[in-house]
């Protein structure tokens, strides 16, 4: 009974380290733009190659592209599901249009699993013209089976400043409320001082004395009596 329970006792504990090939997980995606690709990947077949690709719980992509759109090769998380008749160029992109949100440069037959070689992440556009920011992939690892996403506070500390019409357009509208704001305390600052000037100009013109009419006022004389008693008014 003893050596039955030991050898239970290695089965289970056998069991418990192997896990299922079927799912890769990826985490260490530091930016916004791009952090909800930290997930797991399920198989979902193979491509032409026959390298494995896998499809993200949040959306994205995991495969092998021998030429994305001119754009190199290597692992990539891609934005859509990769064409498994097609050799190279997999999502179809135009000369130079590689979408993907991450790369590897790896060339191996399997996901890259506890590689550190992702060569890029794409943590937005620099402005309206386009041209994507590369962000930091010193922290990106791709582990095979299923895991618990790693919590990406030890990052690198870094800010990335990235495009948008509605950023921009945001932007826009403050600075304007900025300028009429400026512009109306210029205005009234200038009636204020133009007030001051006026009422010193004012205040230092010399008082003229005021003259008022003069007004002849007769004086009645006080009367006088003759001889008959008349009164006679002088």
């Amino acid at each position: 009974m003893v050596y039955l329970y030991f050898f239970i006792l290695i089965v289970l504990t056998v069991a418990q380290d192997e896990c299922d090939t079927s799912y890769v997980t990826l985490d260490g995606i530091c930016c916004e733009a791009a952090k909800q690709y930290n997930q797991i990947y399920t198989f979902k077949g193979h491509t032409l190659d026959g390298r494995p690709y896998y499809q993200g719980e949040n959306g994205g992509w995991l495969f092998y592209d021998q030429d994305c759109a001119s754009a190199g090769s290597g692992w990539l998380v891609g934005c859509n599901e990769p064409d498994v008749t097609a050799e190279s160029n997999l999502q179809h992109g135009e000369q130079g249009d590689c979408c993907n949100w991450a790369q590897n440069h790896n060339s191996s037959m399997i996901p890259p699993v506890e590689s550190k070689g992702w060569a890029y992440v794409f943590c937005g556009w620099k402005d309206k013209s386009g041209g994507g920011i590369s962000g930091d992939t010193s922290h990106i690892e791709l582990r095979e089976c299923k895991h618990q996403i790693r919590p990406t506070a030890d990052c690198t500390a870094r800010t990335y400043t990235t495009y948008t019409e509605t950023e921009t357009e945001s932007g826009i509208a403050v600075m304007t409320m900025i300028i009429i704001g400026i512009i109306s305390v210029l205005v009234v600052t200038a009636v204020v001082v133009v007030a001051i000037v006026l009422a010193f100009i004012v205040l230092r013109q010399p008082q003229r004395p005021v003259s008022l009419p003069v007004t002849a006022i007769a004086v009645p004389t006080s009367p006088k009596w003759d001889k008959q008693g008349y009164q006679e008014q002088l």
